[in-house]
């Protein structure tokens, strides 16, 4: 089972405020969500914060860089998800093109890294991770590096007036072989990589 579409627009005021998104997909278990911020009107950084993940959807808010001021008010955004089931991701041949998982990770500061290593090997693989958890309260991101066919260095990353260190939270990720890939049910799923000005081909 594979979901991609707009959640809705959404924004903030100061009190932090979450708005719940319903999945219109059924998923059997908690599905894997990577989820970004599709516009810019909000002209200061932000980022999106994800709990309550279920098999029916998830609660989601758009929080600032609290660095720059204490003002954290933010102009409604555009926000797309991409969920789906955790494991091997075949193509519609049955040809395993991806995977996706979840793993808990805590950091002690800006210089700890983290591995993962992946199910399986790949050419050129495109990664993304999100934390899917706010049980530690400090705004945070996930950073990556060091990408190779079996395995990255990702990190849990702070803005930079907080202390950097962050309590245990719960990760997902997707690895998905790149170019242009056909799923079941003649879904297309393309991944690459971007590097400046133009894209970059495999």
């Amino acid at each position: 089972t594979l979901e991609y579409t707009t959640i809705f627009n959404i924004g903030h005021t100061k009190d932090q405020v979450w708005h719940s998104a319903t999945f219109g997909t059924s998923f059997d278990d908690v599905p894997i969500v990577l989820t970004h911020i599709q516009t810019n009107l909000g002209g200061e950084p932000a980022a999106l914060r994800l709990r309550n993940l279920t098999s029916n959807g998830l609660d989601l808010k758009i929080e600032e860089d609290r660095c720059l001021d204490t003002e954290s008010n933010h102009l409604e955004e555009e926000v797309g998800y991409l969920a789906l089931d955790a494991g091997i991701l075949p193509n519609s041949d049955g040809q395993a093109i991806g995977e996706a998982g979840t793993l808990q990770a805590e950091s002690s500061g800006s210089s700890e890294w983290h591995s993962l290593s992946f199910q399986q090997s790949y050419s050129h693989p495109v990664v993304r991770m999100q934390l899917v958890t706010t049980d530690d309260e400090a705004p945070a991101h996930v950073r990556l590096r060091n990408v190779t066919g079996s395995s990255a260095e990702y990190q849990i990353e702070e803005w930079d007036c907080d202390d950097g260190a962050h309590g245990q939270e719960t990760l997902q990720y997707v690895v998905v072989e790149a170019g242009d890939h056909t799923l079941a049910g003649n879904v297309r799923l393309v991944a690459g990589k971007h590097d400046g000005p133009g894209l970059v081909k495999y």
